[in-house]
């Protein structure tokens, strides 16, 4: 096995370990974020563990924030994308 090869199986490996992988667009489900705005959505910032994830999401101000949420908490939410071209 090659180093490419190797390299190739560990990062298939560690996305199958990650529930909701970087750039996953994600609902809250139990617990949003206080100040969480009109839309309830968010997108994961970094490769999740299997508990928590950093989401970057919109505010009451429409500024992006960043939380930490519990796995348990996000539900996600690719196949309900909308035109947000506006």
């Amino acid at each position: 096995m090659t180093d490419f090869e190797a390299i190739k199986l560990l990062r298939e490996h560690r996305r199958k370990l990650s529930r909701l992988p970087a750039g996953s667009l994600v609902r809250f489900r139990a617990s949003p974020p206080e100040d969480l705005g009109r839309c309830n959505i968010g997108i994961v910032q970094r490769d999740a563990a299997l508990s928590a994830v950093v989401v970057l999401y919109i505010d009451c101000d429409n500024q992006p924030q960043q939380a930490v949420a519990a796995v348990s908490d996000l539900f996600i939410a690719e196949g309900e994308r909308d035109d947000i071209s506006d």
